[in-house]
């Protein structure tokens, strides 16, 4: 019978001794099925918005000092394409953004005395941005600025309407591409592996440009734009 517990003790010791390996060793770590993965916002992505603003042209004419200055202001669309890079450290992110996009901002108003018509029209723009902002799990929230390059026409004439150099009544005209600052903010949310939605307001404000018309007088023209818009973003 004492054989028979040393034999039991024995037993129990090596199963004890089995029990403490298997407990020392690493266990594999299993992934509970359907847990999203943390997101990260490092790297390069491309992207398309689309959205709508309003643009407003201050205009003033030396020759019609007495009755001030006068506005343009028209509401449309803008579609393009953007490309960036982000940078994450921890809650943190700080990129880098460049777009282009195209616009329907074409705006013809009569001003003035008479004939006198003004024409506003904003043709393209293309900004390149920094973004700084924190992320809430999924989410970014960031402002951004940085410089903003707009192509833009203007025309004051007499009894038509027409851009630059499609009739000899025009009085002054502008054709030229503007370089100017643009800044703003927006939230970003990570609702795909990869895939991004945001939504963004950007400021864009340009120089003034001065013209001297056919008549002598000296024309002023400032553009300024408030954005909305909506986007999808592809990282790689």
């Amino acid at each position: 019978m004492k054989q028979y517990w040393m034999a039991a003790s024995m037993l129990l010791v090596m199963a004890s001794g089995a029990a403490a390996a298997d407990l020392g060793s690493k266990a594999p770590v299993v992934v509970a099925p359907g847990a999203s993965p943390i997101a990260t916002w490092t790297g390069l992505y491309l992207g398309v918005t689309a959205g709508a603003g309003s643009a407003a042209v201050d205009h003033a004419d030396a020759y019609l000092d007495f009755q001030g200055k006068s506005s343009v202001k028209v509401m449309s669309w803008m579609a393009g394409g953007t490309v960036g890079y982000n940078w994450q450290v921890k809650s943190f992110v700080l990129g880098a953004e460049a777009d282009l996009s195209y616009s329907g901002f074409d705006k013809k108003s009569t001003m003035y005395y008479g004939g006198v018509l003004l024409q506003s029209k904003m043709n393209w723009f293309a900004t390149t941005r920094l973004r700084a902002g924190v992320t809430l799990d999924n989410v970014l929230i960031y402002a951004t600025g940085g410089a903003v390059l707009a192509n833009v026409e203007h025309t004051s004439e007499w009894n038509t309407f027409a851009y630059c150099g499609k009739t000899k009544s025009y009085v002054s005209c502008v054709d030229k591409s503007q370089l100017g600052a643009t800044f703003g903010g927006g939230i970003e949310a990570m609702l795909l592996p990869n895939v991004s939605f945001k939504a963004e307001y950007l400021r864009l404000e340009l120089p003034t440009i001065s013209t001297t018309g056919k008549d002598g007088y000296k024309q002023t023209w400032s553009d300024s734009a408030n954005i909305i818009r909506a986007g999808v973003n592809y990282r790689f």
